[in-house]
């Protein structure tokens, strides 16, 4: 009886731990894609109830400025989403004065659906404490300035301007 026990046992641990890894894979895969394609250009976002805002639960890199930038001008580029989800999503990543200006911002007018080619580096203000690139989109480009007051704090949002 002891030995059946074990072997029980062996087998439920082994049935858990392959949930785990699907889940964990799962995480990994649906969490850190880059916004590139329109797919990966929308992100997953908690359920909301019935009175609450929704949560953003997309994982963005703060710390390389790059990375941070590619993935805001992947969550801007979202037209066909409520606007409650679309601000969610971006608002956590916003400077107070870029978070007022986008607040009513109806995702509808952004003349962009997805990324379509690697930021380049614009402007001449390119330091560890504030940085711009610009994105091809699906229509016209994308701009995002961002910035932050010591190396050591996460880039924040400035401002995100739409070009010809």
């Amino acid at each position: 009886m002891k030995n059946r026990t074990i072997i029980i046992g062996s087998v439920v641990a082994a049935i858990v731990l392959g949930a785990v890894a699907v889940g964990i894979a799962y995480v990994a895969t649906s969490h850190h894609s880059t916004p590139t394609s329109s797919a990966a250009a929308v992100p997953p976002t908690a359920a909301a109830g019935p009175s609450s805002t929704p949560t953003p639960t997309v994982s963005v890199n703060t710390t390389d400025a790059k990375s941070f930038a590619t993935s805001i001008a992947g969550l801007f580029c979202r037209p066909n989403i409520d606007q409650q989800v679309w601000f969610a999503a971006l608002s956590p990543y916003f400077s107070a004065d870029a978070s007022s200006q986008f607040s009513t911002t109806d995702p509808a007018n952004v003349p962009c659906s997805r990324i379509t080619g690697p930021g380049q580096a614009v402007g001449d203000q390119q330091t560890s404490l504030q940085a711009a690139y610009q994105f091809s989109t699906d229509d016209k480009s994308v701009t995002v300035s961002i910035n932050r007051n010591s190396a050591n704090e996460p880039w924040q949002v400035v401002y995100v301007i739409v070009g010809d």
